[in-house]
């Protein structure tokens, strides 16, 4: 079993010229629950993080790579 879980985080942002939104993100936590890693407003796609929350946990993607990968998938889309 995997010590490292990856969930998606949902936030009210303010923008000056859009107003008020919901923004998703990624969050890594530890066996314990804590969270070691967070990347905030990624999408307003709620599904497209779903998904790449999905994928880290199905390839159980070591902590020390998550921000280059959160990357590649901010890239790649």
């Amino acid at each position: 079993m995997s010590d490292q879980t990856y969930k998606t985080l949902q936030q009210t942002f303010q923008h000056e010229e859009v107003g008020e939104y919901i923004g998703y993100g990624l969050q890594a936590l530890d066996a314990d629950g804590k969270v070691l890693h967070r990347a905030e407003d990624l999408s307003t796609d709620e599904e497209l993080v779903r998904q790449w929350a999905r994928l880290l946990n199905e390839e159980q993607l070591e902590f020390v790579h998550f921000f280059e990968v959160v990357e590649d998938l901010l890239l790649a889309r």
